[in-house]
């Protein structure tokens, strides 16, 4: 499932690219249509992610799932970690499921401007970061920056449509997430 959803991450970095385009030269309809593409990529990734429980069995997901979930913490499973061989020669261990280490809802989030409030959650997430490939690193930052630097709430905001989408999008990471 999860490289199924990833294999659409190229199309979410042309429509934010499209959208910073937009705002940078004062083209609307750019923006629009790179929010509109980055909305439909969106909702693409949602559908596959709701095909895993159409072709999964919900009762047996958890016993399933035991084994995706991080190694760091999961001692009765992994005691000690897991040996990568040809990587290391001691046992390493990483926390989270895959896709709490991956860069698409980060990357949704920075690209929309949204913030979150600082707890244990949070942080847990923030520390995550650290397994993503440096590249993956710098581009959430680098939508953030060109958020930032676009004052693209600021553009979004002037026009009844261009908010919509905007508000649209915010509630796609809302959706996925949950």
């Amino acid at each position: 499932m999860h490289i199924a959803i990833v294999t659409q991450t190229a199309r979410l970095v042309r429509a934010t690219d499209l959208m910073f385009k937009g705002a940078r030269m004062g083209d609307r309809a750019a923006a629009n249509k790179g929010m509109q593409d980055h909305l439909k990529c969106m909702d693409d990734m949602y559908n596959i992610m709701s095909d895993m429980w159409t072709e999964s069995n919900p009762k047996n997901y958890l016993d399933f799932r035991t084994y995706i979930m991080g190694i760091q913490g999961n001692d009765d499973i992994f005691p000690g970690g897991v040996l990568y061989k040809g990587v290391s020669d001691k046992k390493l261990e990483f926390r989270g499921e895959s896709g709490a280490q991956d860069s698409i809802i980060p990357s949704l989030d920075s690209a929309f401007g949204l913030e979150y409030p600082r707890n244990a959650l949070t942080e847990y997430l923030f520390q995550l970061r650290k397994y993503r490939p440096l590249n993956h690193q710098n581009h959430v930052d680098n939508l953030k920056k060109q958020f930032n630097d676009t004052k693209f709430k600021e553009f979004a905001l002037k026009d009844s449509y261009s908010a919509f989408l905007m508000l649209c999008n915010i509630h796609a990471s809302f959706k996925f997430r949950h």
